[in-house]
């Protein structure tokens, strides 16, 4: 299975099918204004607690923003989502990061022992 899809891929709908039947993250990139890329993340049909979720990635990608100094025009319309599920990041990056955040998701809640 796929960690992540792009949106402009015909098999976006089936990527997010195939994640819902699976209970898996659906992660989707999409090109955006030159060089940055949105992620989209959903998690609606897992077991997590949205809130804290989306508090944790938003702490998360804050910082990678801040490290790479991502400008606040870009970011500062993102961090207005009450729930944190889409977030620009460099293109260059956008594949790594979708995996990284796919793993995360996924594996958040289960024991630190299970695989």
């Amino acid at each position: 299975m796929n960690k992540y899809i792009y949106h402009h891929s015909p098999d976006s709908g089936a990527h997010w099918a195939n994640c819902a039947k699976h209970r898996a993250p659906c992660i989707i990139i999409r090109a955006i204004a030159p060089p940055y890329s949105e992620i989209f993340y959903d998690i609606t049909h897992l077991r997590h607690d949205l809130e804290t979720v989306s508090e944790n990635i938003r702490t998360m990608v804050a910082a990678y923003h801040q490290f790479l100094r991502i400008p606040a025009t870009l970011t500062d319309e993102y961090r207005q989502q009450h729930y944190y599920f889409t977030f620009p990041v460099l293109s260059e990056h956008a594949e790594y990061i979708a995996a990284q955040l796919y793993d995360y998701l996924n594996h958040m809640h289960k024991p630190s022992w299970q695989p």
